[in-house]
């Protein structure tokens, strides 16, 4: 149980939630121990650990996220958000249902007259989080029962259920139902990597559902000329016992002069870790940056430093602008929210709230010239990579580009202009589907004053299209 109230007043805009570090690090500490004996750890707390900065979410978010919540295996807090994951770790937080679920009664209305419901029922299976709604006495809701598809690392391993050196027992790793952090990384890898040959082993003496269960043998090429490489996956933050472990059951075995990469679950919280691992020959890596892969990192890290270079726009003119929703019945909505008549106060904070979500989103900014829409975008670009959002932004000026292009394609062809070397539109797909990077593009408003072009509508519909395509995380 979290207190994330100890922020809250009697004053307006003063009943956010914050956790404070010293709150988080004890949390983490004491559960360590409890994960690598299989007990399930459940986190509870009102705030959301996913919402923004308005009065529902927590202002440390981003620090509950890197701490606490890789120690844990199911959040559950007191807001409407429905079921999202918690950044990039796997942890799912469960919380009322959005209010534009069919079914789902009225903010502030659980009666069971207004198809509410009087508790909920959160049921973990291998794999499937599903929330059931209950009535009195433990009758279904109105409100639909919703399942959601998470990794195993809640669900205890069976004993015996692997032998050593055995090759993994589980589906083929192209399977895109598979949620587990192995077929994951696999999927990432040959995102970038095509033409590789991948096969999934389990560390020897492991049980299937161990955080450190599973490694990877990649051969670029295929396999004609190249060696095989050593992936590792471990399910949780790596410690100095999980490097060792990786070096003497995965990747010395190999043969001699063999260099590895571990990927874990979150990045190791000890900041030496990492590089005495990588004077062992183990490149230690979390998954976030793994699946954008080093070119997209660098790409982000050029991005940032051409912005705050950057004299025409600096961060400390930005003023907060208000907005009004043109379509709110479009937009899902969250109690406290502004009247959508009214103007709102921070397009900047609502902007960001939308690419939390875990759906795709396709937004408009509409304004007259010189509104300040261009300085927007390029303050959304800034503070992502500052606050070090798993979301990278790729900020894209139309004026300069052949709009006549796919979704995929423009996100391909600007990287390249960005200076990465090698862009596949298969690797533009992978990382639109996954939710990992949000186009923001400016000058749409230009072209079309300027275009006299019909396919200008059809080709902003496509971009629709393509934002919601696949697993619906396409921003």
């Amino acid at each position: 149980m979290l207190n994330s109230t100890m922020s809250v007043s009697h004053l307006p805009g003063e009943r956010f939630g914050r956790l404070g570090g010293t709150q988080l690090r004890w949390f983490a500490d004491r559960l360590r121990d409890f994960g690598r004996r299989g007990w399930l750890r459940v986190g509870v707390l009102h705030h959301d650990p996913t919402g923004g900065a308005d009065d529902t979410g927590l202002r440390d978010a981003d620090v509950f996220t890197r701490l606490l919540a890789p120690q844990l295996d199911v959040v559950l807090h007191g807001h409407r958000g429905g079921v999202r994951e918690i950044g990039l770790t796997g942890v799912p937080a469960v919380g009322l249902p959005d209010a534009d679920v069919p079914g789902s009664p009225a903010a502030g209305d659980r009666t069971e007259a207004a198809g509410g419901y009087h508790h909920q029922l959160v049921d973990l299976r291998p794999g499937t989080l599903r929330v059931l709604p209950r009535g009195r006495g433990g009758r279904p809701g109105r409100a639909p029962e919703v399942s959601y598809a998470f990794g195993d690392h809640w669900w205890p391993p069976e004993v015996g259920d692997s032998g050593a050196n055995a090759v993994a027992d589980v589906d083929d790793l192209t399977d895109a139902t598979r949620t587990d952090l192995v077929a994951r990384v696999a999927r990432a890898y040959r995102a970038r990597t095509p033409g590789a040959a991948v096969a999934e082993h389990r560390w020897p003496g492991s049980r299937r559902d161990a955080p450190g269960s599973g490694y990877l043998v990649v051969s670029p090429d295929g396999g004609h000329l190249s060696a095989p490489y050593r992936i590792g996956v471990y399910d949780g933050e790596p410690r100095a016992e999980t490097v060792r472990r990786f070096l003497d059951d995965v990747v010395r075995p190999a043969g001699p002069h063999r260099d590895a990469t571990l990927v874990c679950r979150s990045a190791p919280s000890d900041p030496e870790l990492r590089e005495r691992a990588l004077g062992q020959g183990v490149r230690l890596v979390g998954f976030a940056d793994f699946e954008l892969g080093d070119d997209v990192l660098w790409y982000a890290e050029a991005q940032a430093a051409s912005l705050a270079d950057d004299p025409a726009f600096p961060a400390t003119w930005y003023v907060p602008q208000p907005h009004v929703l043109v379509d709110p019945a479009a937009v899902s909505s969250a109690p406290g929210d502004p009247d959508p008549a009214e103007p709102a106060p921070d397009l900047l904070t609502r902007l960001r709230g939308w690419l939390a979500a875990p759906e795709g989103q396709l937004i408009a900014v509409l304004g007259a010239s010189g509104s300040g829409k261009t300085f927007l975008l390029r303050e959304l670009a800034r503070r992502l990579h500052a606050d070090r959002d798993p979301v990278v932004p790729v900020l894209v000026d139309l004026r300069s580009l052949d709009w006549r292009v796919g979704l995929d394609e423009l996100v391909a062809i600007h990287l390249s202009r960005g200076g990465i070397r090698r862009v596949d539109l298969d690797r533009s797909r992978y990382l639109l589907r996954e939710g990992r990077v949000a186009l923001l593009c400016d000058g749409l408003d230009d072209l079309a004053a300027r275009s006299t072009d019909d396919r200008l509508r059809d080709w902003v519909a496509g971009w629709e299209a393509g934002a919601r395509t696949g697993p619906g995380r396409g921003r």
